[in-house]
Parts: C-alpha cells; structure tokens; sequence
C-alpha cells in the first residue's frame, strides 16, 4: 500500500493532467476538488505510518555506477508533500473561472504539482535532477501563456537564468557522483568537495533564488497571473531550497561562513529593494527573497535548531507568500490595479477586508503566533547559539526592516481616505481561497507541534 501511494502522490497528478484537456469548466472545479481529497487521503495514511517510508527499484546503469528508481517519505520532506497538495489545488480553484484556456492552465499546473511531488519524493539525485528539470518546463508556458503584457520577455528571463542554473547543476551532480553512489545514503556519506558543493549550489541558487540569482523572480511574479504567482513562490522556490538543504547543504561545516555571509547580505538588499516599491506584488516578490536568505543563513550554522527553522522556513514561507500574492491578486481584481497609491484605502471599504489585510499583514512580519515567527526564531536562535549573537544581527535587523514597510502598505490600504474605486467581482472564490491559506497560516504558526516533531532528528 505504501508502494502505491508513494508512487500515486507525483503520478496522480501527472494522470489528472492528461485529462484536463477534455473537461467543461464544472468539470475542472470537480476534479480538482476530488483529486484533492485523494491526494490528502494519500498523505494523511504515509504521515500516520512510522517514518522513512521508502521505494527502491533498479533503473539503469551510468557507467559505473547504478540509478535507482527511489522514493521516500521522510521527516525532512513531508510537510512539503503537504504544502504542495494544497498550495496546488487552492491555485487552481483561486482562478479556473476567470482565465482564458482553463483546460491547458489546469493541464500544466497538474504537471508542476506532479514534477515538485517527484522532486520531494526523491532518493537518488539523478531521479532527483530529473523531475527537478522536468518541472522547469510546465513553469515556463504557465508564465508565457497567461498574465501580464510582458508575460513572454519575463517566460524568457526566467527560462534563461534557469537553464544556466541547470546546466551548472548538472556539472555538480555528474562531478561529485564520480566517487559516490546516486542514492541518497551514499550520496550523504561523505561530504562534497569544493568543486561540485559549488556547482550544485549555484545551480540550485538560482530557483531559491539567492541575490544576485534573483532578477527572473521580480518579473515573473509581476506578469504571471495570481495564481502563477502563488505557487511560483509558495512552491516553485521549495524545490531549490529542498535541494539545497537536503543534496548539497546538509554538512554546515562546508562553506558555513560563505553561508551566513552570503544570505545576510541578500537579506539586508532584499529588504531594502522591497521597502523601495510601490507595486504590491514586486514588494511580496522581495519579500519572499529575503525569507528565502534565511534559509541560506540557517543552513550556515552547525546549530541542529537552525537548520530545522531553514527546513521548517520552506513550509511556513509557502503558505505565507502563497496567501499574500492571493491578496494581492484579489485587491487587484477589484480595483483594476497594484499601485499602492491608487489602491489608497482599500481595504476601508469592505470590514473582512481590513482584517486580512491585517492578519496577512502581521503575517508577513513574522508576529509571535504567525508561521513565519517559529521558523524564523529557530532559526537566529540556533545562528545565536552555534556561531554567536553577532550573526543574528542581520536576520532581526531585517525583520525591523519588513515590519516598517508592511505597516508602511498597511497604513496606506486600511488608515489613509479611500481614493481607490471597487469593482464587482465576478466570483468571491479568490477570497475564499485568500481565507483558506490565512487560517492555515496562523494555526500552523498556533500550533507548530506536528512540524516541528518531524524535524526533531534533522541535522547535520
């Protein structure tokens, strides 16, 4: 039985996907709502059985060496199995009636959500490499074939700064497999050496993304649709940083200092560029860079707490930034725009709106209460505690730096005279999804027990 849904949680999106195609509108709605259920029934039974579940057949041989076809549900991946399952299917319902083509928008998101399964679920880096490339291409035509006017030139950024990240990750991978196995025991039993720990990094940079790898992120996100842009950053960025934390980053004391020094820096720009915009997008797209730097900041310390809060960074930033490019996209649709000027008072004229402007709002800041603020304080916690309180500086200088521009959009949103004009929409589905991943966020920040005791045994 495990055999089974270890295998259906990447294909039965992959299948769903092949069917999209020939579906009415009511049709996609239902299907999302039922592959959903089953793709949570699926999770729910591997969570509830003992962990490592694990999957291995024979696949080919490269040279010397033997490629497994090998799957595993394990403490460091399965709360991201869940976050794709809802981030997955919350994108798609967010606006499946308000898009052009809905059937080929449902076919390559079931393909996205198919491939970032795979990616999580995989035991041998080249299996790994494999899904991780196979999911660039769906993301691609999502970003050329919906959003913005400048849609194409930012599908071709992205396709640029990506394939130059796989072509280098590549060289890593097939370099350091020169002497070590593919699984993920053998491929763990030493630590890399300089030469493929910086390709393997570089390559996976680009997708978390780290500055100065950041630029693709800024553009697609301001030209892809809504939903493009929820699970751009809500999963998209994951498969980089899973990466990252569990093939190339797992030994802290290989490039630890570079680490910390390398994300506290793009913390610190991250911020100050977010803080310098007026399009609510592009802000929550910075935002979400720097989150993503924590991670890098994490994985720099030997501290066991640290490295769980960059783990436990990858699961609450995805329901956080999702939810915020929802809010976003949903202001946009009933005022026609993301100028925060014209957006002047908002929020003032509908009262549920205020008060998710305010829960996303503290969200965002990483309040006591919010997902964001465990991850975050395991994570200058155990940077405190493993290489000294000098190094926490920067993540709680940036965490000032968040809160003065965010209460800065708040102010304008919800305390300033409304200028900005209401449309009707045409559907209330974009709130209702809006709410759904706010309340997931502040019960995963309430009560954070069930992801944290998977991580309880990560480290070095």
């Amino acid at each position: 039985m495990e055999t089974f849904l270890l295998n259906f949680l990447w294909l039965g999106p992959v299948g769903v996907s092949l069917l999209s195609s020939r579906l009415s509108l009511r049709g996609l709605s239902l299907l999302a709502y039922s592959h959903g259920l089953l793709q949570l029934s699926a999770w729910l039974y591997l969570y509830l059985k003992p962990l490592p579940l694990l999957y291995q057949v024979r696949w080919f041989a490269l040279g010397e060496h033997t490629i497994y076809y090998a799957l595993g549900a394990l403490p460091e991946n399965v709360a991201l199995l869940l976050l794709t399952i809802l981030l997955g299917h919350a994108a798609l319902l967010y606006e499946l009636r308000q898009l052009e083509r809905p059937q080929d928008f449902s076919t390559l998101l079931y393909l996205i959500l198919g491939f970032a399964q795979g990616v999580f679920l995989a035991r041998d880096i080249v299996l790994f490499f494999v899904f991780y490339e196979a999911s660039l291409i769906p993301a691609f035509l999502l970003i050329y074939g919906w959003g913005g006017s400048n849609r194409r030139q930012a599908a071709l950024k992205f396709a640029l700064f990506t394939l130059s990240g796989s072509v280098v990750l590549l060289i890593g991978l097939l370099w350091a497999l020169t002497d070590r196995g593919s699984l993920w025991e053998a491929w763990r039993a030493t630590p890399l050496t300089w030469g493929p720990w910086v390709c393997l990094t570089l390559g996976l940079a680009v997708k978390l993304p780290l500055i100065p790898l950041h630029s693709w992120l800024g553009e697609a996100h301001v030209e892809a649709t809504s939903a493009g842009s929820m699970v751009l950053a809500g999963l998209l960025l994951k498969l980089g940083g899973y990466g990252l934390l569990s093939w190339v980053w797992w030994r802290p004391e290989v490039g630890d200092t570079f680490l910390r020094l390398w994300g506290s820096i793009g913390l610190l720009l991250a911020t100050g560029i977010a803080a310098a915009q007026i399009d609510l997008k592009r802000i929550i797209a910075y935002t979400s860079i720097a989150h993503m730097a924590l991670v890098a900041i994490g994985a720099g310390s030997p501290s066991i707490l640290a490295r769980q809060g960059a783990y436990h960074q990858l699961f609450t930033h995805g329901l956080v930034s999702a939810g915020l490019f929802a809010w976003a996209g949903w202001l946009e649709k009933a005022a026609h725009t993301r100028t925060l000027p014209q957006l002047q008072g908002l929020l003032t004229l509908k009262p549920s709106w205020h008060l998710a402007g305010i829960a996303l709002t503290f969200a965002a800041i990483g309040i006591p209460g919010s997902a964001l603020f465990i991850s975050e304080f395991l994570i200058v916690w155990g940077v405190g505690t493993g290489t000294g309180w000098g190094w926490a500086i920067f993540p709680a200088l940036s965490f000032l730096l968040t809160a003065a521009y965010f209460l800065r959009v708040y102010r304008l949103l919800a305390l300033s005279p409304a200028k900005a004009l209401l449309k009707p929409l045409s559907t209330n589905l974009p709130e209702k999804i809006t709410w759904f991943l706010i309340v997931l966020s502040v019960a995963s920040g309430l009560y954070p027990t069930p992801w944290l005791k998977l991580l309880a045994h990560v480290g070095p």
